[in-house]
């Protein structure tokens, strides 16, 4: 199974001190992703970041932090859903136009 998203991060919604240093000396930042079996308007995606969560956290009901969206736009077998395309007003351009 392949398929193809296309998301933005909102890099300031990201806490800094959370962050971790690996071995060999890079930064990263655990995302959990999910694809959602409905396209959400206005903005036509069906895709959602947010921080990772350990379970103590989701126990602890902490909320979740979201940092970015996106939209499921191919996938090889149809096993996930491509996002609803947007509709276009009659110049052709977007009829509503997404933050990213």
């Amino acid at each position: 199974m392949g398929s193809l998203i296309r998301a933005y991060i909102n890099v300031n919604k990201i806490p800094k001190d959370e962050f971790k240093l690996t071995a060999n000396g890079d930064r990263q930042y655990n995302f959990l992703i999910s694809i959602d079996d409905e396209t959400t308007k206005p903005f036509y995606t069906n895709v959602s970041i947010s921080s990772d969560q350990t379970q103590l956290e989701r126990e602890a009901k902490k909320p979740k932090i979201y940092t970015g969206n996106g939209r499921v736009v191919w996938t090889a077998d149809g096993s996930i859903k491509v996002a609803e395309k947007k509709p276009f007003n009659d110049d052709g351009n977007d009829a509503e136009e997404p933050p990213f």
